[in-house]
This record gives structure tokens, sequence and C-alpha cells, in this order.
């Protein structure tokens, strides 16, 4: 990006009598779907890509409002910075590209963030970065970069942050940070209320918001590289032509004579007596400004020419400069470091032919192709064969043993105490029947009673049934089980996908407007200070910062033309191994169980359950008997009686000596030696045939023919020469341009 910009300020400072710069197209709106040219955002959109630092999301979307991830922001800065390898790896397991992770730890990127924002040392790249962090990190790349100003006022000014209705969920550890980013205008209100202010610090940051802070960064880091560009090459260009008295002659001046040069005659400084350097090459043969000699009676410089037309400004070179400013060459003025700003004035193009010229699209170069060397495998020998004899000890085990068993002997030992039980007799008596009424007669009428019986309709018979064999289904093996292993190819399906999106093809008709010679925009309608706006933001950015009339095509309607979309393979599921375990397989079939039989079964004779009369209606007198209840009578009162039991004794076994054990070897199995061949070891080993080597292959320079269109005679509004915004010393002239 650095390199670009400095050739066009180069290109910027440099005109060809009479020609007009050719129109550099802006991005077409219609290249993303979601973009168009009205957004505020579409410029910064435009910047990034074509700096090639974002791409699209997809099908022809920019993805404005897509959710950013740490990966997403790192590998964004990481192209900004030109895609520096780092040649090392991260500390970070689970990173996916090492390049820009790597470069991310060693800018120190992550400086400043809380300490959870890793977890277990994970760097996470698909986790969503926030408002807040991303401020963070893009202010770490500043730092790093070292490209534009740090140390800005918005830092220290706490009042800063007063201007957003949510200042408080700025946390302490990004306050720095987030002012600076709101300083550069990085970081800007977002939301859909107008009425309020607000950071919505907390929320993730879209790739839009990126695109816009990554855009401005670049824009400053281009102003910056613009301004050192006119100080440290401009300035010394200029140095001793005497411009605003600082490098006037103090002594009597010679005319300076110009050799046929232009005017950038004053790199060589004069002497004291004001004898100038020749001027440069391939200026036209014109009649010189004559410059005034300070403090001293010098002559002025004339150059005579054949031509119309400035000169080189012969009486530059120690003389006191320009006609512009040559006369206040008698003050002393004090030294300073000149701000120089673009000066714009109406210039005279003259007609010009259409012509086609050699256009270098690539410079030559050299080319190295590392050759890898040459070779192939082989078998070598990397063990003979041997026998290898193994002595296998015996095989055994250890168990106790005994040695000495346990002496003892058999004795009666005290099990249980005598004792005296009490024992608690309960009284003792007998029930005898108590009369508690006297008998009575109770007529109780019966009605007839029936009873089920069994009614024989069928008596009882004997029948011979046969019975089939009886077979049972069995399982029989035809084969054993066994495991396979099959290879799945990949599963996939085709899906149509867009090659080409839907676009729009603009028609054009040929008009005369005025068009910007940097970014080809329409002119027409603006003014002349809103036109010197465009074109000084062009300048600063590296264009060439002018305007004029031209016969351009102008859109006057849109063809519409579909997304064009192809056949692809999607897959669905990788290729893979499958390891299938296939049980037996077999059959069932019918094994006899039982033989055939004739079975004898006894039928019970058939009939039928129905009411039969057993006993006709009667009253019954029933006489009762005096009813009687059972009560205890005591025949003697309860006492207690005291039983005594004798102490009870068993015999038990008392060791007089504990046995002896000890741990002993049981051989399982003899020792014995065992002979095993093993077959002699190859492996394939790389033989190199021819060494690695470097072969330099030179490209020379492409170029492509291009066709330069005519231009009519016109005047046009465009840079004549830089004006230092202090003393006002301005490099260059109407007719001059350096």
């Amino acid at each position: 990006m650095k390199k670009k910009l400095v050739i066009a300020l180069l290109a910027s400072c440099m005109v060809c009598q009479g020609a007009v710069g050719s129109t550099a197209l802006a991005m077409d709106a219609n290249q993303y779907v979601d973009v168009k040219k009205t957004d505020n955002f579409f410029e910064y959109i435009e910047k990034v890509t074509d700096e090639g630092i974002m791409d699209a999301e997809k099908d022809g979307e920019f993805g404005v409002e897509t959710k950013m991830t740490r990966g997403d922001v790192i590998d964004t800065l990481w192209k900004l910075a030109g895609k520096p390898d780092k040649n090392y790896s991260s500390k970070f397991e689970d990173a996916k590209n090492v390049d820009s992770v790597t470069m991310a730890e060693d800018m120190e990127l992550f400086k400043g963030l809380p300490d959870d924002f890793f977890t277990d040392g994970r760097f996470e790249a698909d986790k969503e970065l926030t408002r807040e962090e991303f401020a963070v990190i893009l202010y770490n790349y500043a730092k790093a970069d070292k490209m534009i100003e740090m140390d800005t006022d918005v830092i220290s000014d706490e009042t800063i942050l007063d201007a957003f209705d949510d200042k408080d969920q700025v946390d302490d550890w990004s306050k720095t940070a987030v002012k600076w980013n709101i300083g550069y205008t990085f970081l800007v209100a977002v939301g859909e209320d107008a009425e309020k202010n607000e950071l919505k610090i907390d929320e993730t940051v879209t790739k839009g918001q990126v695109a816009e802070a990554v855009a401005k960064y670049m824009s400053e880091v281009e102003k910056v590289e613009a301004q050192r560009y006119f100080e440290e090459t401009v300035n010394s260009e200029n140095k001793g032509n005497g411009n605003a008295g600082t490098n006037s002659n103090k002594g009597n001046s010679n005319n300076g004579t110009a050799n046929k040069g232009n005017g950038n005659a004053g790199t060589s400084t004069g002497d004291e007596n004001g004898n100038g350097g020749n001027t440069g090459t391939n200026s036209n043969k014109g009649n010189s400004n004559k410059g005034t000699a300070n403090k001293g009676n010098g002559n002025a410089g004339t150059s005579t020419g054949a031509e119309n037309g400035n000169g080189g400004n012969a009486g530059n070179s120690g003389n006191a400069g320009n006609t512009d400013q040559g006369t206040d060459g008698d003050k002393e003025t004090e030294e300073h470091v000149h701000k120089f700003v673009p000066k714009y004035d109406w210039v005279h193009v003259d007609e010009q032919e259409g012509y086609w010229y050699d256009k270098l699209v690539k410079e030559a170069y050299d080319e190295v192709i590392k050759h890898d060397e040459v070779g192939h495998m082989e078998q070598q020998l990397v063990k003979e064969a041997w026998d290898e004899v193994v002595k296998h000890p015996e095989e055994g085990h250890m168990e106790n043993q005994l040695v000495s068993p346990e002496e003892g002997h058999f004795e009666n030992q005290l099990v249980k105490e005598a004792w005296d039980e009490v024992v608690k007799h309960p009284e003792e008596g007998h029930y005898e029947d108590v009369l508690i009424k006297e008998a009575w007669d109770e007529v109780v009428h019966h009605d007839a009673e029936y009873e089920k019986q069994w009614v024989v309709d069928k008596e009882a018979w004997e029948e011979t049934v046969h019975h089939d064999a009886v077979y049972e289904n069995k399982w029989v093996v035809d084969k054993e089980a066994w495991t396979e292993t099959v290879n799945h190819p990949e599963e996939g399906h085709y899906e149509d996908v867009v090659v080409t999106p839907a676009w729009d093809e603009p028609v054009y008709e040929m008009q005369i407007r005025v068009i910007c010679n940097d970014c080809g925009a329409d002119l027409t309608n603006m003014d002349n200070n809103a036109r010197s706006d465009h074109a000084l933001e062009h300048l600063l950015a590296g264009g060439q910062g002018s305007w004029g009339e031209k016969q351009v095509q102008v859109q006057v309607d849109t063809i519409h033309h579909p997304a064009v979309t192809e056949k692809k393979w999607i897959v669905d599921q990788e290729a893979w191994t499958e390891t299938i375990n296939h049980p037996e397989e077999g059959h069932y079939e019918d094994v006899l169980v039982s033989e055939a039989w004739d079975e004898i079964v006894k039928h019970p004779e058939e009939g039928h359950y129905e009411d039969v009369l057993i006993k006709e209606a009667w009253d019954e007198t029933i006489h009762h008997e005096a009813e009687y209840e059972q009560q205890w009578v005591v025949d003697k009162e309860a006492w207690e009686e005291t039983i005594h039991h004798e102490a009870e004794y068993e015999e038990v076994w008392v060791v007089d000596k504990e046995a002896v054990y000890e741990e002993v070897w049981v051989v399982d199995k003899e020792a014995w030696e065992e002979t095993t061949h093993h077959e002699a070891e190859y492996e394939d080993v790389w033989v190199v045939d021819q060494e690695a080597w470097e072969e330099t292959i030179h490209h020379e320079d492409e170029y492509e023919k291009t066709w330069m269109e005519p231009v009519a005679a016109h005047e046009e509004w465009g840079l004549v020469g830089f004006e230092c915004e202090d003393c006002h010393w301005v490099v260059g002239g109407p007719k001059n341009i350096i």
C-alpha cells in the first residue's frame, strides 16, 4: 500500500504539457448486491475491496451486517499489514491461520484486554468480537504500525465520552483505546434511534463497521505519507532556490544562464557571487523569467528561447527564486518546516490526438524456482535375519505352605454362668357356662329349598386323538461370525451454485460532462469550491487532483443479467472406513422334538345344572335354649417360682503354639529354551539421484497496447503547484509544475 502511495504522489507531481490523464473508474456499485453507491459506507467498502483487505461474503454479497469473529478481524489486519510471515508457532494450539495469529502476538494486539479474554489458553477464532474489544485491538495495531499520531489530545480529554448516552458502558481497560478511536472517527455512534447517541460498545462488531474503521485508518496513513513526501522530497529538491528570500545571494550576482533546461534549476545552490548551477534537461526553449538579485546589484538572468512558453527559470540557481516571491528576498526570514497544500487554478489543455502506447502492466522480475532433489525410494537391508534363543524361566507361583502346625488341646470353657430364673406363673382357673338368657321358642317360616343338581345329557365316553410329531424351529449355523472392513466413498450431491451473481449492465451514451480525472466522478453540477474539495481528497490519496470537460458515456438505461449457476458437488459425508462385525450366518429349520402319538382322551359326561325341589316350604318352631357365656373362674392365684439353671460349658480348642507358614515357590512349568527365527528387516530409503537446486528465470517487462483517447482543447481546473500554508511559498507555477 505504501509503495502505491509514493508512486501516485510522484505521478501527481509530473505533468506532460497538453496531456490529460486517463479516467480511473470507481468500483461498480452493483458488484455487491447488498451495497448501494448512495450508502454512506460505500466508499469504505470500495477502498478495502480494491486493496484486497476484505472480500465478498457469498453470492456477490459483501455482508455489511455480518458479525465479525476474532479470526475475521485478525485476518483483516494481517492483510492490511501486507500478509507478513512470522515463521514461528503460535502459543494457541487451536490457531487456524498461524501467520495472522503470530503477527497479532508479535504486535501485541491483545495487550490491555481482560484476563478472561482467552479461555484455557485457546484462541477461539470463531468467537464473536465486541466493538469495545475491536477498538483495543485496532489501537494496539496503530501503536505497533507507528504510522499515525498516537498521542492525540482526545486520549487525555475526559469529556469526549460525554457525547454518548451509554458512556458508562465503557470499561476502564478500554477507555484510552475507545477515546483514541473516537478522535479519528474509527469508532462512531450506531443505532436505529436517531435521538440516541450510543456507542453500543458491548455489541458484536459488524463487517461494515470494520471496513469503515480500516478504510479510515488507511486514509490517515496516506495523509501522513503525502505530508512526509512533500517534506522529505519537495523541500530537499528546492533548497537553494532562494524562494521567499531564504537562499538569497549576498553579493553581486551574475546572470544565470539557462542550458535549455526546465525550471527545476535550483538543485545546485549558487555561491556568494550568485553563479547558479546549470538547469535541468528537457525544458522548452523559452524565455526565462528574470530573477531579482537580493542584497546586491545583480543583473537578471536571461536565457533566450526560440519558442514561446516558459523555459527554465535560469536565474533560480543561486538567485532569490521565482518572480512570484523573489521580491521578498531582501528580507531575512526565519527558516521553518514548510507545510505544503495543493494549489489549484484553471489550466489550458491543448488538443491532443489519440494514440496507442505500450502500457507497462508487469515489471520485469527474476523468479527463483527451487527444485526439489530428485531421487527414488529403494529397499535397503536394515538388519540381517537371525535366530534368537529365548530362555524362558520356569513358571510357577508363590504360595504359603505349612511348616509347623499349631499345637494345642481341647478343654471345657465356661460358655454361660449359672443363674436363677424367676418365672411368674399366672393364676390358674377354668371357664364354665353361666346363664345369661332363659330358653324360648321362636316360629320361623322356611321357603321351599332348591339346589343345583347335575342332569346328564350325555354319558361319559373315550376318544382317541392323534397327535402329529412335534418339531421345534432351531438355528443352524451356515457361516461363522466374521469381521469385515468396508471403505465407504464420500457421499454428497450436486446443487446449483452461483458462479456469476445477477447483475445490471448499464447502457451509456456519449455526453460532454465535467469529469474528475482520478475517479471519473461527474462534477458537472458542482461549483468550483466543491470540485476543489473533491480534487484535494484525491490528491492526498495519491491521485492527480484535477478535472476537465470530457465526452463521456452517461448511463441512460440498465440491462438486467440473471445469475449464472453451475452444478457443483457438495460433500455431505467424507469418505470413511467402517469395520463391520458380521454375526454368524445360518437359518432356522424344524427339528423333531417328539414323535407322533395317539392319546386316549376321556371325556366326562355332558349335562347341565337345573333347580330341583328337594324340600317343600314349611314352618319350623325353633326352641332356643338358654344362653350361657364362658366366664373365668379362678382356681389358684398367680405366684412366682425361682428356677436355678446350671452353668453351661462347651469343648473349645486352645492354641498352645501358633502354626508357622512360609512362602514357597511352587513350579508350574520347568524352565525351557525356545529358538525364534527373525527375518531380515528392510526399510524404504530415499536415494538422491540429483541434489536440490535453485534456478533463476528472468521475466521481461510485460506491456499491453493501450489506446489513449483524443482530447479536445479545453480549460481544466487542476493542480498547478504546492503552497506553504505559513510562508505562502509556491513550488511550481501555472506553467511550471514540479
